[in-house]
């Protein structure tokens, strides 16, 4: 399982080409990527710690308690 989170200063491509590499590889999907451009703003932040809380808790349900 996994995701992609960035941001970037001039294509921003990058977020997109680890997606596709996790799918081609058949890494099941945890949320949405999250891309932004330039500097993250507090929303942004926001939205890349609750991706990260999703993520802990995927991880601790397979893992197991």
């Amino acid at each position: 399982m996994g995701t992609a989170f960035g941001s970037y200063g001039w294509s921003g491509e990058a977020t997109r080409q680890i997606q596709d590499m996790l799918a081609e590889f058949k890494v099941a999907p945890v949320g949405e990527p999250i891309r932004v451009k330039n500097v993250p703003d507090p929303h942004v932040l926001a939205q890349c710690f609750e991706l990260g809380k999703l993520t802990a808790k995927k991880l601790h349900d397979i893992v197991g308690k």
